[in-house]
């Protein structure tokens, strides 16, 4: 799966690169709850990241900052179960960078101990 512009996931076949499905997040049950995060004039923070949260099945995204956001879809059932934001009062920050100077460069889900990493090029670090 990628992300298909700035609001789809696509579905891809391996073997063949044949698209299987697209599904705009403006389709998605719920998607009310995050829609301000994505103005109709782009502002160039759009979706960074996918991964896959092997525990559940679910696709979770990550949305650049200002601010960052994770969104949790159950992609099967079109519904968006659940957002949060990446901010300083739930401990995203930086010692050198204002958050919203901050970029992501990586994302995937650790299912070992069940969270997410995050890198960010600018800010030269890694956040768990």
């Amino acid at each position: 799966m990628r992300l298909r512009g700035t609001k789809s996931v696509t579905s891809f076949d391996l073997a063949t690169c044949a698209e299987i499905s697209r599904r705009p997040l403006m389709d998605t049950e719920n998607y009310s709850c995050i829609a301000d995060h994505f103005p109709a004039k782009s502002d160039n923070k759009v979706l960074e990241g996918i991964t896959v949260n092997t525990q559940t099945g679910h696709i979770v995204v990550l949305r650049e900052p200002r601010p960052g956001l994770l969104i949790e879809i159950d992609l099967p059932r079109g519904r968006i179960l659940d957002t949060r934001l990446l901010k300083e009062t739930n401990g995203f920050n930086h010692h050198d960078l204002a958050i919203d100077k901050l970029d992501f460069s990586g994302f995937s889900y650790d299912s070992s101990r069940d969270r997410f990493w995050i890198t960010s090029d600018k800010g030269q670090c890694l956040f768990h």
